[in-house]
């Protein structure tokens, strides 16, 4: 997924920011069909993974599984229309 690093205030952070999934703001597809399926796709991922493991360098971050009720569909809802 295409994003960039950003500096922090802490020690030892990193912040990883990534905005409509790669598209450009100007990118006629940005809240597209491309882009809904990108999304789906993402979501799924995180929805399936139990738990979800982010590595970065050495360590690796475990997520618990999301477990709130339709939090994908409030997410999909307000995809950036």
């Amino acid at each position: 997924m295409p994003g960039e690093f950003e500096e922090t205030d802490g020690a030892d952070q990193t912040t990883f920011v990534q905005w409509d999934l790669g598209f450009s703001r100007r990118d006629p597809e940005l809240f597209g069909k491309h882009w809904e399926r990108l999304q789906s796709r993402l979501l799924s991922v995180i929805e399936k993974a139990d738990p979800l493991v982010i590595s970065a360098a050495r360590n690796k971050y475990r997520l618990p599984r999301v477990d709130a009720p339709n939090w994908r569909s409030a997410i999909e809802r307000c995809g950036g229309k």
